[in-house]
């Protein structure tokens, strides 16, 4: 008699024939597990973790026998019904406590903003990650002498007349990653870590963010690829999401939506089903040089980014092997207590610290990645307050005409953009004292804008568009 016969014999309980009956009875050993973003989640050794995919299935397959021969059409279906079965609840870890997860229990702030600790873990924390570090209330944010920490810290801006607001920025960006509260700030911010020179400390201190935290925890997604679905799902549940390089367009509507956390809708590998989570992670990019993005760099963008400059080139006699790994590794209560210091400035004041030298990098960032940013800035005055008559008034085929000029004389090259893009982008732009007039009575364009006398080099480049140089 064949295994699966035996089986079907031996059991006297009712045969589960339909994929909804066995998904209701595998439901059966997960009455406390939770169905949200796309898994099912189970607490289990401190935290909330998700279910191997790989596992369900395999119970799944416990179920084949003659009275209901399973294919992997037929486990995929029965999946999708015990996700059902269990009931789908997207916004569950929204509700967790804001606290930091460590070794012996969970960091919280008080209304006072003074941290404290309550020893253990529970599932009503809905905590998805626990940091290796131990912390003991009183314990000093500040590294000690000597170590590591204290090291790279002092080498890495050493010179900089910012280096006390750029320390002080990383901090901040520590405490928010362990926090998971990146996407809660009053003004969410990918941060952008550039060196344009070699060994200058960036790369070290991403090995340091990464380090804080488990793997469970940190996510690679480069900007360029966050609207890619199969990229994206990674971000569920990531407190961190790092990414050494940057490199090709960047699609604006899609960063400022994770940023942001705002609902998201994607779908797994393979997957039918759309799954909604919103993302908690605190973006950081390294970079030698800033991408483009695809749309421009509207003001949405630009209240969603901080560039930190890493200006010093570290000298090869103060070069420490895998410092950032190293304090990681060798430090991790010293690096946890730094980061709970930094989450208890931030959560104080609801936004990081900006050093004026990254306002000023954003703002070039903007000029070089956004064409007509630029236009902006080289080609229209500012607007006048005007009493006694009408105020300026520039057709938007008119501001066109001179963006493209101006391009060609600026580039070297006609630009590709077309004027319905650019009429959007300088409306986008809110310049104080000009507004944009729909084609009220005729006229459609931008009243209060002012534009400068055009150079030799545009004039020069009118017949490239069929217009008269003189």
């Amino acid at each position: 008699m064949s295994a699966r016969k035996h089986r079907a014999k031996a059991t006297t309980a009712p045969a589960l024939r339909s994929d909804v009956q066995i998904a209701k009875d595998m439901a059966l050993g997960h009455a406390t597990d939770k169905n949200a973003e796309g898994r099912i989640w189970r607490f289990y050794d401190r935290r909330w973790q998700a279910i191997p995919e790989d596992e369900l299935r395999q119970k799944a397959m416990q179920y084949d026998g003659d009275d209901a021969l399973l294919s992997k059409s037929r486990i995929d279906s029965i999946l999708a019904c015990l996700g059902y079965e269990l009931g789908d609840d997207p916004e569950f870890f929204a509700g967790r406590v804001i606290g930091i997860n460590c070794a012996d229990g969970r960091i919280t702030f008080g209304t006072d903003g003074e941290p404290s600790i309550s020893i253990g873990h529970d599932r009503d924390h809905r905590q998805r990650h626990v940091l290796a570090g131990h912390w003991n209330p009183g314990t000093t944010g500040e590294p000690p002498e000597g170590s590591l920490l204290a090291t790279y810290l002092k080498g890495v801006f050493a010179g900089d007349p910012e280096a006390e607001e750029k320390i002080g920025l990383l901090q901040e960006i520590a405490g928010v990653a362990a926090l998971g509260y990146g996407t809660r700030l009053i003004s969410p911010k990918a941060i952008v870590l550039l060196g344009r020179t070699a060994e200058n400390g960036k790369s070290r201190f991403l090995d340091m963010l990464i380090g804080l935290l488990p793997p469970t925890a940190v996510c690679t997604v480069p900007p360029d690829r966050l609207g890619d679905d199969n990229k994206i799902m990674l971000l569920v549940g990531a407190l961190l999401n790092v990414s050494g390089e940057l490199s090709g367009a960047i699609a604006s509507e899609r960063f400022k939506s994770v940023i942001t956390g705002d609902l998201l809708d994607a779908r797994k590998a393979y997957g039918r089903d759309v799954v909604q989570f919103r993302t908690e992670a605190q973006h950081v990019y390294a970079a030698n040089q800033l991408p483009p993005f695809r749309g421009g760099m509207d003001a949405g963008v630009r209240r969603r980014l901080i560039v930190v400059e890493f200006l010093r080139t570290i000298r090869l006699s103060e070069r420490i092997v895998d410092i950032g790994k190293r304090i990681a590794r060798e430090e991790p209560d010293a690096l946890l207590a730094w980061a709970v210091e930094g989450a208890r400035r931030v959560l104080a004041r609801g936004y990081f610290n900006e050093p004026a030298s990254s306002k000023q990098a954003l703002t070039e960032w903007t000029q070089t990645a956004d064409a007509v940013a630029g236009w902006i800035a080289d080609r229209v005055l500012p607007a006048l307050e005007v009493v006694d008559s009408e105020p300026a008034r520039v057709t938007s085929a008119e501001a066109f005409a001179d963006f493209r000029l101006w391009h060609l004389a600026e580039e070297g090259q006609a630009s590709r953009m077309k004027q319905r893009r650019f009429t959007e982008s300088l409306r986008g732009a809110a310049l104080p004292g000009v507004r944009y007039i729909p084609g009220y009575h005729g006229f459609r364009g931008f009243e209060g804008l002012r534009l400068k006398e055009q150079t030799g080099a545009m004039k020069a480049a009118r017949p490239w568009y069929g217009e008269d140089a003189a």
